[in-house]
């Protein structure tokens, strides 16, 4: 494509990112190649920095540079009140709505016998422990996949015996949507989970 092996190496790199397909990642090796001497060493910096300090936080292992992340550590947050995750980016979606004062706890994914992801692989353990120790009510804030609801299922399996509450996100039909334009599935889940008017 460039005639340089290195950066066509430098394109198959950035299409391993969730997203990026051949012509983004193109972009992205023009960007930096206009510029080469000020933008490769800031971003090599920068992910030096990211691979050093970055990481799991103890409690609830979300993405972290110190022992606990910053929402673990906020004594506004309640508790009691935990929010499960797949992953860190749909906790920054939950948060960017503003309406959750909980902690969160971030699985690692869900499960998927065929990607070879069972109960081991994710977090579950962490889990168990902070629902049995004190928390009032689980949030399963999970896709819906076919993967996230085997995850669901299996967590409350799990959960039931803990006196904690258990509870799933609502799911139907998205503000300003049209019900014409649904697909059953996510219709079917509006009407099961109708509330009083």
């Amino acid at each position: 494509m460039f005639g340089s092996s290195s950066t066509d190496a430098l394109v198959r790199a950035f299409m391993t990112f969730p997203g990026v397909g051949r012509r983004s990642a193109q972009r992205m090796v023009y960007f930096l190649m206009a510029d080469p001497s000020a933008r490769i060493p800031s971003l090599i910096e920068t992910l030096q920095r990211v691979e050093a300090r970055v990481r799991r936080c103890a409690q609830c292992n979300n993405l972290a540079e110190e022992e606990l992340c910053a929402i673990c550590v906020d004594p506004r947050r309640d508790p009691g009140f935990i929010c499960v995750v797949a992953e860190p980016r749909d906790l920054d979606a939950i948060e960017a709505t503003g309406t959750f004062r909980g902690l969160y706890h971030v699985l690692g994914g869900v499960l998927s016998p065929l990607d070879g992801v069972g109960p081991g692989n994710l977090a579950i353990e962490g889990l168990m422990a902070r629902a049995a120790s004190g928390a009032n009510e689980i949030v399963l804030a999970l896709s819906a996949t076919v993967e996230a609801e085997a995850t669901a299922s299996y967590l409350i399996d799990l959960l039931k015996p803990l006196p904690a509450r258990v509870t799933r996100l609502a799911r139907g039909i998205p503000s300003g949507g049209s019900l014409e334009y649904l697909d059953p599935r996510t219709l079917g889940h509006a009407v099961a989970g109708r509330v009083d008017a």
